[in-house]
């Protein structure tokens, strides 16, 4: 049997081609970034498929919103692995997996700096949240990983800290997630986004090490259209000429190297791309799926990022910008 022919059954492609026609249209999404207010946007939403999750949450803070959302995004995630056999289920985990590396994240950041942020946690399958999140220790986290034989690179990261900073903490967390990914992954679909997930950490820590005048080659994480070299490059300018050179993420602005913001716009765009592609390719099988997926993802960082702007009546032509980065043809 060919790998993934599970995902070629009827009912499966028949639910995610109904989900795929609920997707919404990019007039949609224009029709939603010129609200003039976050009720506004809210009220347009109720219409769609978000109109249940944000039923009850009309009148409330746009950060609580968007962890509504955030948790609409992992439920769907669930709800699409329950169209396939238990048994092949596991292809998931490299969309739920990364939500739990996320939730690591957050509780790492609110121990280390005091900052309680646990609320935003988003509770996926596999670990016990309410427990992990009264640990106020870094010790303590690392205790309860290794108790589950789960995250052991994490203690590499203690005394790293005082000379890489807190990113170094990130790092292990994203290694783990894509060492875990290598070992799901058989389809050149699923390593191709893995790569894409792995170049935009790698570039984002090739900034950093810009920023604070130090070679994070060490820092790295494979696989990745990343050359190694690129961590010892010293300015932005010849970064960007590399880049575009060999065609990571298409960048057709230098200035986005100096905005997280854009960074992280044009790594969705050249998702989407590749998402596109993928359902080119094979429209009823995998790559549909992951079309479905990654094309929500996007879909809900658009409408988060409007909700932003709109709330501290942010310039439009800046969201335009956000929402569709201009990159080469």
């Amino acid at each position: 049997m060919i790998m993934f022919d599970f995902l070629r059954n009827e009912y499966a492609a028949a639910r995610l081609r109904s989900m795929k026609g609920h997707l919404l249209e990019e007039n949609e999404m224009r029709k939603l970034s010129n609200s003039k207010s976050v009720s506004e946007i809210i009220s347009y939403l109720e219409k769609t498929d978000y109109g249940e999750t944000l039923l009850n949450f009309f009148q409330s803070d746009v950060s609580t919103i968007e962890n509504e959302l955030d948790r609409f995004y992992v439920n769907l995630l669930y709800k699409m692995s329950g169209f396939y056999p238990k048994k092949s289920r596991h292809i998931f985990e490299i969309f739920t997996k990364e939500w739990e590396t996320r939730n690591i994240k957050i509780i790492l950041k609110s121990v280390l700096t005091g900052e309680d942020m646990k609320k935003y946690i988003i509770k996926t399958e596999g670990i016990d949240w309410d427990s992990l999140s009264k640990i106020n220790d870094i010790n303590g986290i690392i205790e309860f990983f290794s108790s589950k034989n789960i995250y052991g690179d994490l203690v590499k990261s203690i005394g790293l800290e005082e000379k890489f900073g807190l990113f170094v903490f990130d790092f292990y967390l994203d290694k783990e997630y894509s060492d875990h990914c290598k070992k799901i992954a058989g389809v050149g679909m699923l390593n191709e986004i893995i790569k894409l997930k792995n170049d935009v950490i790698n570039i984002r820590n090739v900034i950093r090490g810009l920023s604070n005048e130090k070679n994070l080659e060490e820092f790295i994480i494979f696989p990745t259209n990343v050359p190694k070299d690129f961590f010892g490059v010293k300015q932005r300018s010849v970064l960007f000429e590399r880049m575009k050179r060999i065609g990571i993420f298409d960048i057709g602005d230098p200035s986005v190297l100096e905005n997280n913001f854009m960074m992280e716009s044009v790594f969705r765009e050249k998702m989407i791309s590749v998402s596109k592609r993928f359902l080119m390719e094979d429209p009823f099988g995998p790559g549909l799926l992951f079309y479905v997926i990654l094309k929500k993802e996007d879909e809900i960082n658009k409408i988060k990022t409007i909700l932003k702007f709109v709330k501290d009546d942010l310039p439009g032509d800046e969201l335009e910008r956000i929402l569709y980065p201009k990159v080469l043809k």
